[in-house]
């Protein structure tokens, strides 16, 4: 047998405790109610048995001596019996004895009460005996027997109250959970959005006290990171601009000189320094570049990938898809797509495309039969500037292609993991959830 499983939510783990709370305390008011009721029927069985000896106490006492024998021998024909000695020894209910003397009492006066008592056999009959003076004057014990099956009619309306008392309450209590849970739900989903293509503006103050206070320094802190990432973009931008203006004065001069192979060296080391300082600017910006968010199909960014690869003579080829339609920014996932791509070619010399859609997310998988990665490197190769082995075929490159289309995904919600691939090589997998919203960047 599998364990209880809690929900997990707090909305579901509070509706939770309070309705089990509310079923406790409805369970202990129908055991109050249960228990006031067989002491009301216990008090109606008592009077009952009171009201039939009181009768027979009045009739005797209201003929002769010589007809009291022949009454005597009717009564006890109709259940009352009358007993010179005192009643067998049996269990006493208390209650039910003290209730069934006052109804005597009340009946017949104090005086005309010796003793009382009652038995029960267990049947669900209970025998109520009384000695009396009836006559004036003498005392004997007289016994009725009364049953618990014909006193109150069964209750109709205890259930139906308590279950609606039940669903009342619930439903009450559930809006006070949404209420209160609903804020924390938005803190949590603005937390798990930040810095994404999904990311909203301010959180709403609202709720709580301590969920407004809770949502507040959030804002705060996302006006804070938002003002350090500005002003990091900023000094990226003129570190940008101080850097390319000397590349390219340099790549001018270099063009100048005579010595073909030292200026042949010189330009591709220059390429080669542009080229990493595009792709570290790039990955520090986190590739958004400002571009807004709209719809973009994801198989037409792939198909056009792949069309320029085979322009380019690169063996890459994709399985036929359908339109995928996603919420995104469409240069930073076609820079995803390039990456991932571009990935397969440099190190196998070949890529295998597919994409598919289903379970709410787009799925983009690019293999390659190349060396494939070593062990605990899956998820090295995404940290900045990781390169692998170099036996591996692992050193072209700066380290950042992996990264940033890592970044990329993660912007749009999804994710980027890589796995071997059966029969060698490797196998980057794309994930994007299809149910983004549409929002500004």
């Amino acid at each position: 047998m599998s364990p209880l499983r809690l929900p997990q939510g707090l909305f579901w783990r509070l509706a939770a405790i309070l309705f089990g709370a509310l079923a406790l305390a409805l369970a202990i008011t129908a055991q109050f109610v249960g228990a006031e009721r067989a002491q009301l029927q216990g008090e109606l069985i008592a009077s009952h048995a009171a009201g039939r000896l009181a009768d027979a106490a009045r009739m005797l006492a209201a003929v002769d001596a010589a007809a009291q024998p022949a009454l005597t021998a009717a009564l006890g024909a109709a259940g009352v019996q009358f007993d010179p000695e005192a009643p067998a020894t049996a269990p006493r209910d208390a209650v039910l004895r003290e209730s069934f003397a006052a109804a005597l009492a009340r009946r017949l006066g104090s005086a005309a009460v010796v003793d009382t008592a009652v038995a029960a056999d267990g049947t669900g009959r209970v025998r109520f005996s009384a000695r009396l003076r009836v006559p004036a004057g003498s005392a004997g014990w007289w016994s009725v027997e009364e049953g618990f099956d014909r006193t109150l009619p069964p209750p109709r309306f205890v259930l139906p109250s308590l279950l609606a008392l039940l669903l009342a309450v619930g439903a009450a209590a559930l809006l006070a959970v949404r209420w209160v849970t609903q804020p924390l739900s938005a803190l949590a989903t603005a937390a798990r959005t930040l810095g994404t293509a999904a990311e909203r503006g301010p959180l709403p103050e609202r709720g709580p006290a301590e969920v407004q206070h809770a949502a507040r320094a959030f804002n705060d802190m996302r006006r804070r990171i938002g003002a350090m990432v500005d002003e990091k973009t900023r000094m990226l931008a003129a570190i940008s601009h101080d850097l390319r203006a000397p590349i390219a004065r340099m790549r001018l001069r270099v063009e100048m000189l005579d010595e073909a192979e030292a200026r042949s060296k010189l330009v591709g080391d220059l390429d080669e320094l542009r080229r990493l300082t595009d792709e570290a600017l790039d990955f520090l910006r986190g590739t958004g570049g400002g571009e807004p968010v709209a719809p973009c199909d994801l198989a037409q960014l792939a198909r056009a990938l792949v069309w320029e690869a085979r322009e380019a003579r690169q063996p890459v080829t994709m399985a036929e898809s359908g339109p995928i339609l996603l919420a995104g920014r469409a240069g930073a996932l076609r820079r995803c797509l390039q990456n991932l791509i571009g990935n397969a070619i440099k190190h196998a010399g070949s890529a295998e495309v597919e994409l598919a859609a289903h379970d709410g997310a787009a799925w983009v998988w690019v293999r390659d039969r190349g060396p494939g990665l070593a062990p605990g490197e899956s998820e090295q190769v995404f940290e900045p500037f990781y390169r692998g082995d170099p036996a591996r075929g692992h050193a072209a490159g700066f380290g950042l292609g992996l990264p940033i289309a890592c970044a990329i995904a993660r912007q749009h919600g999804g994710d980027v993991t890589l796995r071997a691939r059966a029969g060698g090589g490797l196998e980057a997998e794309l994930k994007l959830p299809l149910t983004a919203p549409v929002t500004a960047a």
